[in-house]
């Protein structure tokens, strides 16, 4: 069979001037179609080269002789053009084409990643844009059969590619590997590296055991049970086809039904080539270092990915997946780990849709807040300014009143969403929590002022009222906040600063003071009312 070489434009395509420019040449069989200039804006240019590459690929036969340097070109094509979402269906067909070819190479796997994180390192506006539901999943599906047919050859496999967006690791290992835990994963090496920092910037490997140390500095890892095999029935004489993958970004795993749902982490999968692993008696275990996204709510699930799902293109599934630990109220670390009985790609997933009626309530509460606050002190304004309007017992309990409410909306305004800042969330917490109380206790001193006047005589009755009353209804709360920080002040910090719900702090401290208030104002009410009512009345004449 005879080749022949065709030639592409390769490097930047702004000002396109005839034929002078930098070309890529691919070898392939057959009559080529020669394209060698292309006119048009940018983004035209680049989808041009692809769908060119694509046609000129399907009309002519790539081999397990030419597959090399055909995915080494894709893979200089797909880092040179300009990439937009419009391009991954020309990107897809591509990698089918060289995956279609079957090739063992550790070369032709090499450039398939390589094309993969090509496709993932640009903008991600620009991956929103004109992509098409199959292409994402058909990429993914790609990668995973390239890494299939790696271990097809026969020879043992021992490949490792990390790059920024995507790495992959394959090897073959007799049975006695599996008899320690394996655990694969991305793990931080410097203090100065992020969660969202490149991968092959960070450490990526395999272990037999762990140390446990280790595993404090995860991004995502999997772990491998040492029943594994025996759950699979390998035999002893079997080398064990692994693969190990991680993705930095969710944008291959693009679903059609979870549109209120994102994922808080890397993506880790692990596969033994040739089987169908589930049902496993001992569960694989994943850990995922969640990413700094700003969702208010916690409905964490921990998701595989199937492709069986939405008609072949693939969704998030939580079958067979538990959530094992993650972040609660009393720790800051933001590590989750999962267990499940199955192998595949794996991530944490975190229902947003309530974030975005959140957004909302938090505006009006905003709004409702500033203007409580203006109204309040042009309350307490007017009272201070004018005696006569302070001179009385019921207008001054208005006025602390009035206190007790400014305090618990700049409080609120302030801090309550400031969980992120360790001592000052738990400040504004024991700040909102003590001003809330204080506002409930003025009311009661309201109603037995209200008692006083309606029930009974009020000059026969307590000495110096407002001076105990302001002792009690600033005091109280005061001595319940002091106790509460003291026994447990991690109860303040969580989603939000303030005690946080299912912590005797929020039942005892909040709920029980509050609920005896109300029972106490009702009672007031019960008993004013019926004085009301039931006053004798003075005919007349």
């Amino acid at each position: 069979m005879s080749y022949v070489t065709i030639c592409f434009l390769k490097g930047d395509l702004r000002g396109l001037q005839g034929c002078a420019q930098v070309i890529l040449c691919l070898l392939v069989s057959e009559d080529p179609v020669l394209n060698n200039c292309f006119d048009g804006e940018e983004s035209e240019e680049d989808t041009d080269i692809l769908e060119t590459l694509v046609e000129t690929l399907e009309n002519n036969s790539v081999t397990a002789d030419n597959v090399t340097q055909v995915s080494r070109d894709v893979a200089d094509v797909t880092r040179t053009v300009d990439l937009d979402g419009g391009d991954l269906d020309h990107v897809a067909e591509l990698l089918k084409i060289i995956t279609n070819v079957n090739s063992s190479s550790p070369e032709v796997t090499s450039n398939t990643v390589e094309i993969v994180d090509n496709v993932l390192d640009f903008k991600e506006n620009a991956y929103e844009e004109n992509v098409s539901v199959e292409a994402p999943s058909r990429i993914l599906q790609a990668l995973e059969n390239q890494l299939t047919n790696l271990h097809q050859g026969g020879d043992d496999v021992n490949f490792t590619d990390v790059r920024g967006f995507v790495g992959a690791v394959a090897f073959t290992a007799d049975k006695e590997y599996f008899s320690s835990e394996i655990t694969f994963g991305n793990f931080f090496n410097s203090d100065k590296q992020t969660i969202r920092g490149n991968l092959n910037e960070s450490l990526t490997d395999t272990y037999r055991g762990i140390d446990p140390s280790l595993l404090d500095d995860v991004k995502a890892s999997i772990t491998l049970p040492i029943t594994l095999l025996d759950d699979i029935q390998f035999d002893a004489s079997d080398s064990v086809p692994v693969t190990f993958v991680i993705h930095r970004t969710s944008n291959l795993f693009t679903s059609r039904d979870n549109q209120t749902e994102v994922v808080e982490s890397l993506i880790v999968g692990a596969t033994i080539e040739g089987k169908n692993i589930d049902n496993l008696s001992s569960p694989v275990v994943t850990r995922f270092h969640l990413l700094p996204l700003k969702v208010v709510g916690d409905e964490r699930q921990c998701v595989f990915w199937d492709f069986q799902l939405a008609g072949g293109y693939g969704g998030w599934s939580s079958e067979g997946c538990e959530l094992a630990s993650g972040p609660d109220n009393e720790s800051d670390d933001p590590i989750v780990e999962c267990r499940c009985n199955h192998l595949t790609n794996f991530a944490i997933l975190v229902d947003i849709q309530g974030d975005i009626d959140n957004v909302v309530l938090d505006v009006l509460s905003i709004i409702g807040c500033v203007v409580s606050v203006v109204a309040l002190v042009i309350t307490i304004v007017s009272f201070c300014a004018i005696k006569k309007l302070r001179s009385k017992q019921p207008q001054q309990i208005i006025i602390n009143l009035c206190f007790a409410l400014l305090g618990l909306y700049l409080s609120f305004l302030i801090g309550i969403d400031r969980a992120n800042l360790g001592a000052v969330c738990i400040m504004f917490g024991a700040l909102i929590h003590y001003f809330c109380l204080a506002t409930v206790a003025w009311m009661c001193v309201e109603a037995i002022n209200m008692y006083f006047l309606f029930v009974k005589v009020f000059n026969s009755g307590v000495q110096h009222f407002m001076k105990k009353a302001a002792l009690v209804a600033w005091g109280l709360p005061l001595v319940v906040v002091v106790v509460s920080v003291a026994v447990k002040s991690v109860n303040y910090r969580g989603d939000y600063c303030f005690p946080q719900t299912g912590t005797m702090t929020f039942y005892i401290g909040v709920v029980q003071f509050i609920a005896v208030m109300l029972v106490f104002n009702l009672v007031m009410f019960v008993l004013i009312i019926k004085q009301i009512t039931c006053r004798p009345t003075v005919e007349e004449g």
